[in-house]
C-alpha cells in the first residue's frame, strides 16, 4: 500500500491501523478479511509494524456493544484477526482492543445505545 511506503520513506516504521469489523464480520462468526488485506500486505511489504485496532469505527449491525455477548464476540473476533495476521506473516507492534473507551461509555450510558 502506498501509504506504508511513504511512511517508511520518512523513517516511520510503526503505524496504527484498524481492522474494520463492520466490513469483516457482516454475519456473526463469519470473517472475510478482504477489506484488510491491502493494509496488512502493504505494511508488511514496506516493513512497517502496525498497532492493530479491533474496535474503532463501529461494529457490525448484528452486534450490540452493550449486550452481555459483546466480550465473547470481541474475543472471537480477536482470535480470527490473530489467525489472519499470522497467516499473512504480519508483524504486530501492539493491539488496541477498544478505541476511546470513554466515548463508548458515554454513548452507551447517556444515549442508551451505540450502533
Amino acid at each position: 500500500m502506498l501509504d506504508h511506503a511513504i511512511l517508511r520513506s520518512l523513517g516511520i516504521r510503526c503505524a496504527r491501523e484498524s481492522l474494520r469489523r463492520h466490513l469483516i464480520e457482516r454475519k456473526r462468526g463469519e470473517h472475510d478479511f478482504t477489506s484488510a488485506l491491502a493494509q496488512v500486505r502493504g505494511a508488511r511489504a514496506a516493513g512497517v509494524r502496525v498497532a492493530w485496532g479491533l474496535c474503532h469505527w463501529g461494529v457490525p449491525d448484528h452486534l450490540d456493544v452493550m449486550s452481555p455477548e459483546f466480550p465473547r464476540a470481541l474475543a472471537d473476533f480477536t482470535r480470527a484477526c490473530v489467525r489472519m495476521l499470522r497467516a499473512e506473516g504480519a508483524e504486530v507492534a501492539a493491539w488496541v482492543p477498544v478505541n476511546e473507551m470513554a466515548f463508548w461509555a458515554w454513548a452507551g450510558s447517556e444515549t442508551g445505545g451505540f450502533n
